[in-house]
């Protein structure tokens, strides 16, 4: 769990905070109601792929637990919601922070509200898993023993997302476009039969293809990855250096990196009237979105798909910072 504040100045704070959870819980203030942070912050959580926000409403005890003032807050926040291009559940919850009502138990001062308390809603809250695409394997290592017993093996060691790898099952390597079958899995040093999502493995090809860090391994295609080195990215900038056309940055996609020049600047986002805003240049703290050329080519997914194969950072070549977190719409298509 984090905890990020609302002002705009630090919105990378929240994109950082959100961008590992599954859900996020917004806090409004029931004597101010809803703010440009309020809505700020629930962009956010749907653009970096929150299952469901928490709309905490506080301080309801400073409003006499006025009713008709808390589903008016619920209101005005989901009717923003719907309007977002990737809208989440949203379940209001009426609370006292200090004076604990509606936080661990149940309060008597909201007998109108028949929810759950907070807690009680974020322990019973089940993660959906994503859909099944199809299996990824980004691999991290080629392991070569170059001598002793294996001197002849070969494996590709990496983390698997998307779907589940099974001894027998046809892979294909891309960029390359190389296919092999697995001869055998192996998890901590044992063989297994079968890897799912989250599993580190080691893959032992049949066949003795070209495969290197950086390459990804795809099996049991469900939803094609997308694979190119034109890419559009939605983006928060986390750095005082601008980002403009023409501007060069390192990228790091899973264990691929290289550089990355920016195409164009497509847009800047109003986080609070959903407004696309023509700009020649992203500041620190901008949402916005890019396209890039890339000296590598990738193999993405959309990452409302699979935010383990959409996401992406780009960073300052001056001094290694993270100067945005990224999040991959598209790979352009060239004739």
């Amino acid at each position: 769990m984090s905890g990020t504040p609302g002002h705009a100045q630090y919105t990378r704070n929240m994109v950082t905070g959100a961008s590992t959870s599954d859900v996020a819980i917004v806090l409004v203030d029931a004597r101010h109601g809803v703010l440009d942070q309020t809505r700020r912050h629930a962009l956010i959580a749907s653009m970096v792929g929150a299952q469901a926000i928490v709309l905490a409403v506080n301080k309801m005890d400073l409003v006499d637990w006025n009713e008709a003032r808390f589903h008016e807050i619920s209101a005005e926040v989901q009717a923003f919601v719907d309007a977002l291009p990737d809208p989440v559940p949203v379940t209001p919850i009426p609370i006292s922070a200090l004076l604990g009502d509606n936080v661990v138990d149940r309060s008597t001062n909201t007998p109108w509200f028949d929810g759950a308390p907070l807690l009680e809603f974020l322990e019973a809250f089940e993660i959906r898993p994503h859909g099944d695409v199809g299996a990824r394997v980004h691999v991290q290592r080629v392991i070569r023993p170059q001598g002793g017993d294996h001197a002849d093996f070969r494996g590709q060691a990496g983390v698997v997302t998307g779907g589940w790898l099974r001894t027998g099952d046809e892979v294909t390597v891309l960029p390359s476009g190389l296919t092999s079958t697995i001869r055998a899995l192996y998890r901590w040093g044992d063989e297994v039969h079968e890897a799912g999502p989250g599993h580190a493995v080691v893959v032992q090809l049949d066949a003795n293809v070209d495969v290197a860090r950086g390459d990804v391994l795809v099996a049991d295609t469900v939803i094609d990855p997308l694979v190119g080195d034109d890419v559009v990215v939605d983006v928060c900038w986390m750095v005082d250096r601008p980002v403009a056309a023409g501007s060069r940055w390192w990228f790091q996609h899973g264990t691929r990196q290289g550089h990355a020049t920016v195409l164009e600047v497509q847009y800047r986002l109003d986080p609070t009237s959903l407004e696309r805003h023509h700009a020649d240049e992203l500041v620190l703290n901008d949402l916005g979105r890019l396209r890039l050329q890339l000296s590598e080519q990738v193999v993405a997914d959309q990452y409302h798909v699979l935010p383990e194969g959409g996401r992406m950072i780009l960073i300052d070549p001056a001094d290694n910072s993270t100067a945005a977190a990224a999040m991959v719409q598209t790979v352009v298509a060239h004739a």
